[in-house]
């Protein structure tokens, strides 16, 4: 399924990656085991750290 859209595959990814980090904020949240809940906090993070990644690099390429 090819799109017109060159955003379309950076859209798709950051809603998967925010789907991602909507789950694990509610794990975070939800967990009680510490060792749990700081694997979870890391796994949050690295995906923070993709998604602003991401967006700077989207916004750096923007209107080319």
């Amino acid at each position: 399924m090819a799109s017109d859209d060159p955003n379309a595959a950076f859209d798709a990814t950051m809603g998967i990656l925010t789907t991602i980090q909507d789950v694990l904020r509610d794990r975070l949240h939800a967990e009680k085991d510490r060792e749990a809940k700081q694997a979870t906090k890391k796994g949050l993070a690295a995906v923070e750290d993709i998604v602003d990644a991401m967006t700077q690099l989207q916004g750096g390429n923007h209107g080319e």
